[in-house]
């Protein structure tokens, strides 16, 4: 793989829908009724994805897995690409998925018959899924044009799970886990960040579900990322605000998220000057990383602070990034009613 990391949007589904019991849930209510009864779903299992497209290693969104269908011999691969915006050639980047897939197949199974897979979509692209869905519709001419064409170009149709088109109620009907009906009515909503906010009372049984759960430390700290890179700062504020005030269970997780955030910026910084060996440039580091931390923490307006930061000498510099942790106002991380401390 090369070393692009996912978007925040593909890193998010990916950790909720990897768990081949979520994956399931998810598949029974996107699949045809005929299909999804057809597939033993006990014997669902993740498949190695990684070598589904090597080149397009950003767009490494997919999941795969395969199950049982028709009998112990016969099986489906259920391939997942999960799409944050509406991307016309699916249907062809879907073909190439496909064909990997087939093509590893027969190396592994030499003269079997190739399975079937279901390419499924899950996307919440503003606006909802308005691209293509079957391959021959990117052809010109095509089967419309010329119906002799028709035996000779490849033919298949996505199955779109369009989540601007489902509601709070359906999404609860789904019966998912907690973590992944959250992610789902996460991902639906982060195009109106301030609905996301309100929305946190009438979903804080959900969220109450994801904390208490055995992974749900790690679950929703991988929500409060999500928040920090899809929203702006005063509102990453307000939706913790929102959960303090009606999941306040989660409190200490907040604070452990902005501790290892904390810790990660100071190791980060403390490497670089390492690294580089020069004073100024572990100030600089250390000047970028205080930005940062607080830029993350408090609605830092970046010119507000800017001079105290440049004027600070490093061991200034690093009394400020030990305070952000536990100071409830940028104020407070400034307070210089102690004295200086020496270079």
């Amino acid at each position: 793989m090369h070393g692009t990391s996912p978007s925040p949007h593909d890193a998010l589904f990916k950790s909720a829908f990897k768990d081949p019991k979520d994956a399931a849930k998810l598949l029974q209510n996107v699949l045809d009724e005929p299909i999804a009864h057809a597939i033993d779903w006990s014997t669902l299992r993740p498949e190695p994805g990684s070598y589904i497209d090597e080149t397009l290693a950003e767009r490494h969104s997919d999941l795969l897995f395969s199950a049982s269908i028709g009998g112990e011999d016969a099986y489906v691969y259920l391939l997942i690409e999960h799409q944050s915006t509406v991307d016309r050639d699916m249907p062809l980047r879907m073909l190439v998925y496909l064909t990997r897939v087939w093509l590893r197949h027969r190396s592994a199974h030499p003269g079997r018959d190739l399975p079937p897979i279901l390419p499924v979509v899950v996307s919440h692209a503003p606006g909802g899924w308005t691209a293509p869905v079957t391959f021959e519709s990117l052809v010109r001419p095509g089967p419309t044009d010329l119906p002799e064409l028709t035996p000779h170009i490849p033919r298949f149709e996505l199955v779109i799970n369009d989540l601007t088109h489902l509601s709070d109620q359906q999404l609860r009907e789904w019966s998912m886990r907690g973590f992944a009906t959250l992610v789902l009515w996460i991902l639906r909503t982060r195009h109106e960040i301030p609905e996301l906010i309100d929305g946190v009372s009438t979903w804080r049984d959900m969220f109450r579900e994801v904390f208490e759960a055995p992974d749900g430390v790690q679950a929703m700290t991988k929500i409060f990322h999500y928040i920090a890179c899809i929203a702006q700062r005063v509102q990453v504020q307000e939706f913790h605000a929102k959960l303090d005030e009606h999941v306040p269970q989660t409190r200490e997780v907040m604070k452990t998220y902005y501790e290892e955030l904390m810790e990660e910026g100071m190791a980060k910084g403390l490497a670089k000057g390492r690294e580089e060996g020069r004073e100024q440039s572990r100030i600089e580091t250390l000047q970028e990383t205080l930005i940062d931390l607080l830029s993350a923490k408090f609605d830092l307006r970046e010119l507000e602070h800017a001079e105290r930061i440049r004027s600070a000498n490093e061991a200034r510099l690093r009394r400020y990034i030990t305070r952000i942790l536990t100071a409830e106002t940028v104020e407070a991380v400034f307070d210089e009613s102690e004295p200086a401390p020496a270079d």
